[in-house]
């Protein structure tokens, strides 16, 4: 399950994807990016993997020790594809 929170502002201004099962470290750090940018919040990796597959943000913060995926791996599902 996602909790997504979204700041107010300009909907074209860069936007960060916080990934952290910690609600007070996501909602910290949140109210703190979020006087600046439009952040989008995800409380564990597989639903922060759908956020980002589907919002394209401009940088990803995510947790490495999380259950389940950890950030790692969360990353590195995201890294494009070399051919």
């Amino acid at each position: 399950m996602s909790d997504v929170l979204q700041a107010e502002g300009d909907t074209a201004a860069p936007s960060p994807n916080l990934v952290d099962d910690n609600a007070d470290v996501r909602n910290y750090l949140h109210r703190l990016l979020g006087e600046r940018w439009h952040v989008e919040t995800a409380a564990e990796a597989t639903a922060a993997f759908d956020l980002i597959a589907r919002l394209r943000p401009d940088v990803v913060l995510a947790d490495v020790m999380m259950p389940g995926m950890d950030g790692f791996e969360l990353l590195q599902r995201c890294a494009p594809t070399r051919h």
